[in-house]
Order: C-alpha cells, then structure tokens, then sequence
C-alpha cells in the first residue's frame, strides 16, 4: 500500500517509498536558535537568498501538538514520536495524528518514517482503529490515552527554491508544557529546513547546511523531535527551579514521572 501525505498546508503532496518500511520519509535540518547567537529570522534568509535561492511562498501559523506514548516511555527512548495536532478552520475543529520513527540518518539531516491520519477527534483509540482498518503494521497497543506532553508553535514557513528545487524554511518560536512534571513549562527557538518534492533533492539539504554553517559557524545543528526536545527542556528546567541537589532531583523526577504513568 502507498501513502500520501500532505507537506504543507496548500495541500502539494509528494509520494516517498521507504526502502525499509515502505512508508513516506521526511528529510530535514534542523538548527537550534541561542539567544547569545544574535542569529535573527532575516539574517538566514538574506543568506540563502545571497546564494541563489528565491523566496517562492510565505506563511504563518500556529500548531498545537499533545503528545502520547508508553508507561516505559518506549518512543521517546527510539527517538520517536506520536502526536495529535489540533486544527481549527472556519470556527470548526479537526484533528490529525502523525506517528515518526527515526530512519537512516544522513549527514547533516535526519529522515523520519512519517504516517498522518485524519482524526474526528482528540482520541488514540479512534487512531488505532483507523490505523488497524488500513493495514498500517504499528503496534500502539501500549500508548497511555493521556498526553505527556503540549506544545504550542509559533511558525513562520518560506518556501525556497533554487534550480527547480524547493525546500519549506520554517522559523519556529515553541513553548512546551510538560504534563506528567506538574505542568512544567520551556520554551526555545528553532530553525528547521525541509526538502520538498522527490527523494533525491534532499541532496539540497547538504548544500543549505554548508552555507549556513560558513555564515554562522556557531550554528548548532539538532535532530531530535520536538517530543525529544519538549521533554528533555523541562526535565531540566523542572530540576533547576528545585532546590535538591541535582543527582537527588533526577530520581525524583524519574520516580514522578514513573507515579504518574503507572495511574
């Protein structure tokens, strides 16, 4: 069976065969944004545009993300994740479920299996119904129905192309809101590149990440999951704002966490 998704919002699809699992595969860079690095929005996209890339298409946005997973935490452990974005249009609301497992990884950019289902509603049961009627071989037997963790993004998306090739720019602004950690929140900055259209653009990629790193040589790449990067920023924020010394912290929130996923 062949699956479609839908890359951005104005609905342009493309068809990816993973060679593994037979299933779509998103290919992106992704570069975290530190205040000290005095790194602005304009400033990546001067650059890029100084070196041939035009500025096709823009957007704003905001997703809203819950994230689910296992008592044991066994997504996030694979470098996984299970989301349900909420989507509000035309003062109606929908949903849609996307499941990501890590894949090869390339050099600069990572490549994530990557399944989305529409959903009538916020539910994980309705997600392994529908995903047990199309045949799709993924066992969520053990997802918890509750979320560990929100996010929310702020998302600003530039569609970029040079020699017939397209990339989506996203600058995105996430607060992160940590349900099993008394409603810890975080936040941060990202960058993220993605490669658009066939399989064999993602080569683009490669070259993106040599021109920004020769512009900002201290830009740090990054390829975890924004489930990844949610839970680990208020793990650590959750053990700064508390006074125990940090080896006593750690197990306490380990031990917290393991209270709250056992209920």
């Amino acid at each position: 069976m062949a699956f479609k998704y839908s890359l951005k919002d104005d609905g342009k699809t493309m068809e990816i065969q993973n060679p593994i699992y037979g299933k779509p595969e998103e290919f992106e860079l992704k570069y975290i944004i530190n205040e000290n690095q005095q790194l602005t929005q304009n400033a990546i996209l001067e650059t890029l545009l100084n070196n041939g890339f035009k500025n096709v298409k823009a957007k704003n946005k905001e997703n809203n993300d819950e994230y689910y997973d296992t008592k044991e935490l066994s997504l996030l452990k694979r470098g996984g994740s299970l989301r349900i974005r909420k989507l509000t249009q035309d003062g109606s609301q929908r949903y849609k479920a996307t499941y990501k497992m890590p894949t090869a990884v390339g050099e600069v950019y990572s490549s994530r299996q990557e399944i989305e289902i529409d959903l009538q509603n916020n539910s994980i049961d309705e997600l392994k119904e529908k995903m047990e009627e199309r045949n799709i071989d993924i066992d969520l037997g053990d997802v918890l129905p509750k979320p560990l963790l929100n996010s929310v993004t702020q998302r600003k998306d530039l569609v970029l192309e040079k020699n017939g090739v397209q990339v989506c720019l996203s600058f995105d602004n996430t607060k992160y809101t940590n349900h099993v950690l008394k409603e810890q929140p975080s936040e941060d900055f990202m960058v993220e590149i993605e490669a658009l259209g066939n399989v064999g653009d993602r080569v683009m990629l490669n070259e993106i990440n040599d021109i920004l790193q020769r512009k900002f040589p201290k830009l740090q790449t990054n390829k975890q999951s924004k489930y990844e990067r949610g839970i680990k920023k208020t793990r650590e924020l959750y053990i700064k704002e508390h006074k125990n010394p940090k080896d006593a912290q750690e197990q306490e929130v380990k031990k917290q966490e393991q209270e709250i996923l056992e209920l």
